[in-house]
């Protein structure tokens, strides 16, 4: 049974971080319909695969880039200000780890846990 902590770091890494890399992935690969990914699409066609390549670690770098700012920050205003709160079942997310976005990191982090098997492939 996960934890509370687990389960926002969970959906975190699932919804935010492994949701932005497939779908570069799917960009890449010409996967999607939608006129609004046909644009990118056509965009991307005209990269070879080292650019192709290149561009998925881009959007990985700064999507984990961001969430662990995010994570710094929300754990920053929910600690001194109180303005913002997240809850898992009722309790402060903040009160289930002593530093939100150190949680990402190691081997047994929110990355290694929850990052799609390209991010294990990494480690």
């Amino acid at each position: 049974m996960e934890s509370d902590k687990e389960i926002f770091g969970k959906f975190l890494i699932e919804n935010l971080r492994n949701t932005a890399v497939s779908g570069a992935k799917g960009l890449v690969d010409n996967a999607f319909q939608s006129p609004g990914h046909k644009e990118y699409q056509r965009l991307i066609a005209t990269f070879d695969s080292k650019q192709k390549e290149i561009l998925v670690r881009i959007v990985e770098y700064c999507t984990e880039g961001a969430i662990n700012d995010f994570l710094y920050h929300l754990d920053e205003k929910m600690r001194k200000g109180g303005e913002i709160q997240v809850l898992v079942k009722g309790v402060p997310i903040t009160e289930l780890s002593p530093a939100l976005y150190k949680e990402l990191w190691g081997e047994g982090g929110w990355w290694a846990t929850y990052g799609n098997d390209e991010y294990k492939k990494k480690q």
